[in-house]
């Protein structure tokens, strides 16, 4: 029971700890509703980083925005 308890905190550090990059754009893109946002998967990247692509359509108010980029 501890050891579990154990390997949670450590993979909750190490993932509090992966350098996260989104690649936030406003382009549409062919074959997609672009009517609405886009969040992609965390794609594991060199060196322990992890990158992902977000959507969001240009006319998407601000606090929208702020939400979808929170979203972990």
């Amino acid at each position: 029971m501890e050891s579990r308890v154990a390997a949670r905190a450590v993979l909750e550090l190490r993932e509090t700890q992966v350098r996260r990059v989104q690649i936030v754009h406003s382009v549409p893109r062919p074959c997609q509703d672009n009517s609405k946002p886009h969040v992609g998967a965390w794609i594991p990247m060199i060196e322990g980083a992890s990158t992902r692509l977000v959507y969001i359509p240009s006319e998407t108010d601000e606090e929208t925005r702020r939400q979808i980029l929170a979203t972990p």
